[in-house]
Formats: C-alpha cells, sequence, structure tokens
C-alpha cells in the first residue's frame, strides 16, 4: 500500500505550526521541509553569542548555495567579553561580504565598540549591511558612529546607547554626535533612543530637519540641551526622559541655571509647537523648560518639590497627566496636589489618573481632609476622568531590602486605618457627586497590611452602576 502523497499547501501549513526542534528534525526527512524549514528557523532572527554560534550560522547559511540569506530578517551580534576569535572574525566576515542580505532589516550589536576595537574587519563588512532599517547599538563609540554615518540611507528606528569612554569624549562632535550621524537618515528615520551622549552641539552644527521623526528618548545625559532635538525633530510627537539631571540633588537651586538656558536656547533657535506625549521624571521635565504644549505628561515624583510640578503644568499646559507620587505632603492643601491643581498650568486637564504611594513621613495623615482639599480643587478643572490609587506598602514604615513585600510590624497608623474602613464604592461615588465635570472615576488600593487584597472600583455617570474587582495577593 503506497502511503498517500500530502500537497506541499499542506506540508507548509504543518512546518510552519511545528516547534523548532520539530522543524529540524523535520528538515531531514525529505526536500521540501529542507528547504522550507529554514524559512520559518530565521523568521525570528538569528542570535550569535560565541565562536561555536559563528560556525553553526555559517554552515546553516551556506547550505542551498547561500540562498537562505533572503530569509534572515533580524541578526543579533552578542558576544561576551572581547567578542569572538580572530579567526572566527574572518569567518563571520567573509560569509557576510559573500552573501546578500537583501532583506535583513533589523541589526543588534552589544559591546560594539570593544568587538570593533578588537576586531576592525568588521566595520567595512557592517557597513555594507545597507537594508538594515532598525539598528541597535550597545556601547557606541566612534568606530561604531562610522558604521551609522555610513551604513546608508533607510535607518528608521535607531537606539544608540553610548561608550563611557575618553575616546568619545576627545572625538570631534561631528564625528560623535546622533543627530550628525545620522543625517544619510533624515528622510527615513523615525524613531531615535539615545543614551549616554551628553555632549552640547554647537548651533553652527545643528543638521536639517528630519522630518519623519515622531518618537524621541534620551536618557542618562547630565543637563542635555532639548535646542538642537527640537530644531532637528520638528514634527516630533512624543519624547521620552530618564535621568537627564544630576541625580544627587532634585532641588531647583541646582537645577534653574540649565532650565532657564534651555528656555532661552528654545527662544532663540526655536522649539516644539505641541507634543502629544512626555515622560520622565517632574525633575527630568522641569529642566528642559519646554515651552510648548504636551497634551498628556506621564510623570514619576520622589524628591521634587511640588512647586517644580506646578511649574511643569505652567510649562505644558497638559490636559491629560499621569502622575505618581511618593512624597510627603501629597494632599497638602498649601503645597501639595490640591495646591498645585489651582495652578493656571493645570486649567485645561481633563484625565487625571494620580497613583499616591504613601511614605511614612505621611502616615499620620488627615486623609479624608485631604480628599476634601483635592475635590475642592478638581472642581475647578474641566475633569472628566479621574483615576486614583493608594498604595500602602510603606506605611507605617518602609519595608525594602529583606522586607521588601512583607507586612510591617508597627501598629497600624491613621492611613492604614481610614483605609482599612473605607469603602472605594461610595468614596468613588462621592467623587462623581461633588465634582460635576466627571464622568468616569476609578479608585484603587494596593499594599494594605489587613486588607491583604489589591481592589479596584469604577464608577460611570451615565450608567449610574458600579464595576467592581480583587485580586487576592
Amino acid at each position: 500500500m503506497m502511503t498517500p502523497k500530502l500537497n506541499e499547501d499542506i506540508m507548509a501549513m504543518v512546518v510552519a505550526a511545528a516547534s523548532r526542534e520539530t522543524i529540524r528534525n523535520m528538515m531531514q526527512a525529505n526536500r521540501f521541509f529542507y528547504h522550507e524549514g529554514p524559512k520559518i528557523l530565521l523568521r525570528d532572527g538569528v542570535s550569535i553569542e560565541s565562536d561555536k554560534d559563528i560556525v553553526k550560522f555559517v554552515r546553516f547559511m551556506l547550505a542551498e548555495d547561500a540562498s537562505r540569506s533572503r530569509y534572515l530578517v533580524h541578526l543579533s551580534l552578542c558576544f561576551g567579553e572581547g567578542g569572538p576569535g580572530p579567526e572566527y572574525v574572518s569567518i563571520l566576515t567573509g560569509y557576510l561580504n559573500y552573501a546578500s542580505f537583501n532583506f535583513l532589516r533589523s541589526l543588534h550589536i552589544e559591546e560594539c565598540e570593544t568587538v570593533l576595537r578588537n576586531h576592525p574587519t568588521l566595520i567595512p563588512t557592517l557597513k555594507g549591511l545597507s537594508a538594515v532599517q532598525d539598528l541597535v547599538i550597545n556601547e557606541c563609540g566612534i568606530r561604531s558612529c562610522e558604521i551609522v554615518r555610513d551604513m546608508g540611507a533607510r535607518l528608521v528606528t535607531v537606539t544608540l546607547s553610548y561608550d563611557v569612554d575618553p575616546e568619545v569624549d576627545a572625538a570631534p562632535i561631528a564625528c560623535v554626535h546622533p543627530l550628525i550621524i545620522l543625517k544619510g537618515s533624515s528622510a527615513t528615520l523615525k524613531r531615535l533612543e539615545v543614551d549616554f551622549m551628553g555632549r552640547p552641539l554647537p548651533p553652527s552644527l545643528y543638521p536639517p530637519p528630519f522630518p519623519e521623526v515622531n518618537a524621541l528618548s534620551i536618557g542618562w545625559h547630565r543637563f542635555p540641551e532639548i535646542a538642537p532635538w527640537a530644531h532637528a525633530f520638528p514634527n516630533l510627537g512624543s519624547v521620552d526622559f530618564d535621568t537627564t539631571y544630576d541625580d544627587t540633588t532634585c532641588e531647583p537651586v541646582h537645577l534653574d541655571p540649565h532650565r532657564r538656558a534651555n528656555q532661552a536656547d528654545q527662544s532663540r533657535y526655536g522649539s516644539w509647537t505641541t507634543l502629544d506625549s512626555v515622560n520622565g521624571t517632574v525633575a527630568d521635565i522641569y529642566v528642559k523648560g519646554l515651552t510648548c504644549r504636551v497634551a498628556r505628561l506621564h510623570l514619576y515624583m520622589k524628591e521634587e518639590t511640588y512647586g517644580m510640578l506646578g511649574d511643569v503644568f505652567g510649562d505644558t499646559h497638559p490636559s491629560c497627566v499621569d502622575l505618581s507620587v511618593s512624597r510627603a505632603g501629597v494632599l497638602d492643601g498649601d503645597a501639595g496636589i490640591p495646591a498645585v491643581l489651582k495652578r493656571a498650568g493645570a486649567a485645561n486637564i481633563t484625565i487625571f489618573k494620580l497613583d499616591i504611594l504613601w511614605v511614612d513621613a505621611d502616615k499620620e495623615a488627615d486623609v479624608p481632609m485631604g480628599l476634601e482639599l483635592l475635590i475642592a480643587s478638581l472642581k475647578l478643572l474641566p475633569i472628566k476622568v479621574l483615576e486614583l490609587t493608594f498604595s500602602c506598602y510603606n506605611v507605617p514604615e518602609r519595608r525594602g531590602g529583606a522586607q521588601f513585600g512583607l507586612p510591617s510590624t508597627l501598629p497600624p497608623c491613621k492611613v492604614e486605618r481610614y483605609f482599612e474602613v473605607v469603602s472605594l464604592d461610595a468614596l468613588a461615588q462621592k467623587f462623581l457627586s461633588d465634582v460635576s465635570t466627571l464622568q468616569v472615576v476609578t479608585l484603587g488600593l494596593r499594599g494594605h497590611r489587613t486588607r491583604r487584597r489589591s481592589e479596584t472600583v469604577e464608577v460611570r455617570r451615565e450608567e449610574l452602576e458600579v464595576v467592581s474587582s480583587s485580586d487576592e495577593e
């Protein structure tokens, strides 16, 4: 009896649904699987981490007359310290120079500068991968910048984490600054993430605009200038800042000189008119001195002053605010959130999300009074959506280290006693009844010692119903 022959459409469906290990076995069964299997195996890309990986990769890719390179979409080079051995670099460069990679869209290189310093023959090879659109370089130095500059004019998303190295500091700024080395991709670039590059760019070197860039992330720079980025990315939509100040202090006296300099530069060289979204700590955004409206602010506040938060609102006039606060005095009527919401910069807020991480300095706070003050301030706004979360993990004391997540052994504090008995349903309805513009109120409680669960309740005005949920911890 003859074994029925499956048509190729069915066999293609079988191999597409199989595990990677099964595909490897199937490739030994017949010619069809031998040809189709690599398409699936290479679909999620290849990560090369060792000399052994290089040998296996090249041997696999050279099969079928080296035609498998057309299926490689993502390549990740994540070598350990020092990179591969010289003989293995020769094997890799020989193959990469030989094969055609017209569909290789993504390239990720870890410890790039160390690898290129030890193996400079990789530089022209990597430059030749001109089809790459998404590029990630960790430990970016002067040699890595050369690759970025010469790779071509098709880059769409780029992440450059710079090497903290004297070579980078000593190099001419035009050789290392991302806005200069990426000029070749000015027509295609859409997203850029830059870490550890804090060197200033003289206005004489400002590049022509990158019209397609809509997302920017700047991290771990001490007081970067904002004007070059505003000039280069006029159509930017969202920007993330991560520790772009001296994080040893958040006092305004130390941040104000940089804030004023950024404001002066934006006045002189131009800035954005509006931004869709800005994300960062209050200090990050405060020191930028933004001079444009921001639709959505995502903020984290720990050591900054509430006055700084009010100034950020004054700079940006947001309509949606998502704020996480871990600082004493959060519901203080004279200096806390209720006071900030009365400032002119808060007048456009329609969506307000506030996560209060209670600190031990506030453990005896009068929560009902604070909430009344918050309600009074919300009445002044055109607010429609309120999300308020109370996190009690750090009252009556902060529990970190070995105690993280464990209940305190101290007696209950005033804040805990309030949240032990409060009805989130009733509290949500109070917000809704007291603030006439509100349409949706969501309240949450986390980390309370005695309730021992996370709770969420949502009230909608038009439905006049309460939707609640709870998750046992």
